[in-house]
């Protein structure tokens, strides 16, 4: 909340419940109160404008188990190799399509997993592993 007029504002919390009336006018006591303690000067005089307000929400949920994706693509075969610049010196480097890498593959590197929209190095002395969910989880020796 600000005054009309100013570039900066108090945040104020707002309790739990109904906004309504009487709770807006609770808000712009508080307004008041934190924007004197903040800058020794408050004023109901001028008008109050409200510029955010953030709101939170909980659900309580309960534990979903997720889907495992379906593969179609055949699995985690090398695609091609490439001359890799590694550690400062070539190195024959397996290329992978993650399309093809279903889950359980097991990858070591040096390698380099392709898709449309991304390119994941693994240099040497990492491994990838695909999860059931199909994310290539990465460790390093």
């Amino acid at each position: 909340m600000r005054y009309v007029g100013q570039t900066y504002e108090v945040d104020v919390p707002v309790p739990a419940g109904s906004l309504d009336s009487a709770t807006i006018t609770r808000l712009l006591e508080t307004f008041h109160e934190r924007h004197e303690q903040e800058y020794g000067i408050a004023s109901d005089q001028f008008p109050v404008t409200f510029v955010n307000l953030r709101a939170v929400g909980r659900k309580q949920t309960v534990e979903h188990e997720f889907r495992s994706p379906s593969t179609t693509a055949s699995g985690g075969d090398v695609t091609d190799t490439r001359e890799v610049y590694f550690d400062g010196e070539w190195q024959t480097t397996s290329i992978y399509y993650r399309d093809g890498l279903e889950p359980a593959s097991e990858l070591e590197g040096p390698a380099i997993i392709e898709d449309a929209h991304s390119t994941i190095t693994l240099n040497p002395g990492m491994n990838a592993a695909v999860d059931d969910h199909e994310n290539i989880v990465i460790t390093t020796k």
